[in-house]
């Protein structure tokens, strides 16, 4: 399931990283380029096993290494069920600089806040928003949830979509006896629809 998903977070990066080619000036705060970030080759070989390479981090991040056709992709989680963003790295092979950085929610496919693309020499050349259009950003929504009484550690899937240039959250549950799934109004807030079913009812229908 971890390579699944590894695979589905990588070519939702892949199509975005191949549209517009916007170039902007590379963050400095003393006048001097900051510094290029490099994929840690040392360590995963360390931890390699077979394709995948895992660790966790002291402070209890699960860190996730993977090599691609051209690149190596990071990914780092918390442990903790009801943190949900994952910080993605996407790094150039041939020479191990940072290609793409952003942050996505683990459960689903949902990119947040801004991304950033640096060629090879480490300038960074495009920073995209993928919150774009949303008033209710995921530190609103994970409040909004919370007072609802919504347990994220059931969190079974969380999306973004777009319906009628209306911006919407998807909030997937699962227990073990039942499955639900909300959906939230993304300038708003308000709950739109709410749908749960009953597995034991179900499993004795089928």
């Amino acid at each position: 399931m971890k390579k699944i998903f590894f695979a589905l977070v990588l070519i939702s990066t892949l199509l975005t990283a191949c549209k517009n080619k916007e170039t902007t000036n590379m963050q400095v705060s003393d006048g001097k380029p900051a510094a290029i970030e490099r994929f840690d080759i040392k360590k995963y070989k360390e931890v390699l096993k077979d394709t995948f390479a895992e660790y966790e981090t002291p402070g209890g991040t699960a860190v996730n290494m993977l090599e691609g056709d051209g690149y190596y992709l990071q990914q780092e989680c918390p442990k903790a069920q009801d943190d949900m963003v994952c910080l993605q790295k996407m790094f150039y092979k041939d020479n191990l600089t940072l290609q793409t950085k952003g942050r996505y929610l683990k459960k689903g496919d949902a990119a947040v806040g801004v991304w950033e693309y640096y060629d090879r020499a480490g300038k960074l050349i495009k920073q995209e928003n993928r919150d774009a259009g949303y008033k209710i950003l995921w530190a609103d929504m994970a409040q909004i949830l919370k007072k609802q009484n919504i347990n994220l550690k059931y969190a079974a899937g969380i999306y973004k979509y777009t319906d009628n240039n209306i911006p919407y959250w998807k909030i997937m549950l699962t227990t073990e006896t039942s499955i639900a799934d909300c959906t939230f109004n993304g300038l708003t807030g308000a709950l739109v629809s709410k749908n749960v079913q009953d597995l034991n009812k179900i499993q004795r229908i089928m």
